[in-house]
């Protein structure tokens, strides 16, 4: 076998990431760059931070995924979505959101921003009437019926 392929395949198969963000969608590409920074801070990336939430959340949030919306020909608005049905927070649709730069590979938390203009969840129920516990359940599995959440 030729030396030089024989490289070429080693240098393929052990940097998969090598060309292949060249091939990818704009879209795509600004979704991978999310994924990967550690733009909602600490030492985990978006992405790993974003599973870690969800697990903790449970069944108060119905995830609804990656929205890419193109700002101009290299700044695109990415946003992880979710909708919340939780008695503290309230429920409604929220998200993580992030503003990125293809040209430069720059990533930048604007979740507040965009939360903010989204307006407020719907008000928390919560429990300072006494109200059974059977009758919160009910309310819960209710709302989450009426959003698509358990058909």
């Amino acid at each position: 076998m030729n030396k030089a392929f024989l490289m070429f395949v080693v240098i393929i198969t052990a940097f998969p990431h090598v060309g292949c963000q060249q091939r990818l969608r704009p879209e795509e590409r600004a979704i991978r760059l999310v994924e990967d920074s550690l733009a909602l801070g600490g030492e985990l990336s978006v992405k790993h931070s974003i599973d870690k939430w969800l697990i903790e959340k449970g069944e108060e949030v119905r995830p609804m995924g990656w929205r890419v919306n193109k700002k101009d020909d290299q700044v695109y608005l990415v946003g992880y979505e979710y909708r919340i049905f939780s008695f503290q927070e309230g429920s409604g649709e929220s998200g993580f959101f992030f503003e990125v730069n293809l040209a430069t590979g720059a990533v930048q938390n604007v979740t507040q921003r965009v939360v903010r203009e989204m307006g407020s969840l719907a008000p928390p129920l919560r429990n300072d009437k006494d109200i059974p516990e059977e009758l919160l359940d009910e309310w819960e599995d209710t709302q989450r019926r009426l959003s698509g959440g358990d058909l």
